[in-house]
């Protein structure tokens, strides 16, 4: 059975949910990439990647920008990852070159705008009895669903001075 992590963001974004507020939940996505370097290195290594493919096809620098899916799996298992996982579930990172870093390498904007939700109807999750709870909350007007919003920075090597990190792939497990 997986727990929680105490005081963490999930248990954060758990309280606001049963709340009944639907005002925004801020990420700090910079506090987050830094305390799970996995998650860090797999949002960077997916960027890295598409942004190779974006400078192939002739995309300047200043105009790239995009999305990258993190599964629930990407976190990994530390305190952090599982933490992070149960918080923030699979979403999209967005995006955007903002300038040059001091080192040669690209500055990111990044930016998560999320649902938090629950799917009751994914049955095959190892979580499906807390998205039943979750859902039945909601339908019974005692909890409400809100967005997770957060921004933050990264750092990558120029696509077109570099070969690309290779994508992380996330570990092989049910991402419920």
């Amino acid at each position: 059975m997986q727990i929680m992590p105490e005081n963490g963001l999930a248990q954060s974004t758990l309280r606001h949910f049963l709340s009944g507020s639907s005002a925004p939940v801020r990420v700090d996505l910079d506090a987050e990439l830094a305390r799970n370097p996995q998650l860090r290195q797999y949002v960077a290594s997916r960027i890295e990647t598409d942004m190779a493919e974006s400078a192939a096809a002739g995309v300047p620098l200043t105009e790239m920008s995009g999305s990258v899916w993190v599964p629930q799996s990407a976190y990994g298992d530390s305190t952090a990852g599982k933490d992070q996982q149960f918080a923030l579930g699979g979403t999209f990172v967005e995006y955007q070159v903002s300038g040059c870093a001091a080192d040669g390498g690209l500055e990111l904007r990044l930016n998560v705008a999320d649902h938090y939700f629950w799917s009751p109807s994914e049955s095959n999750r190892p979580t499906h009895c807390l998205h039943e709870l979750g859902a039945s909350l909601v339908a019974a007007r005692k909890a409400v669903e809100f967005y997770q919003v957060g921004e933050g920075t990264l750092i990558v090597p120029d696509p077109t001075q570099s070969e690309a990190m290779a994508p992380l792939e996330a570990q092989a497990k049910d991402d419920g």
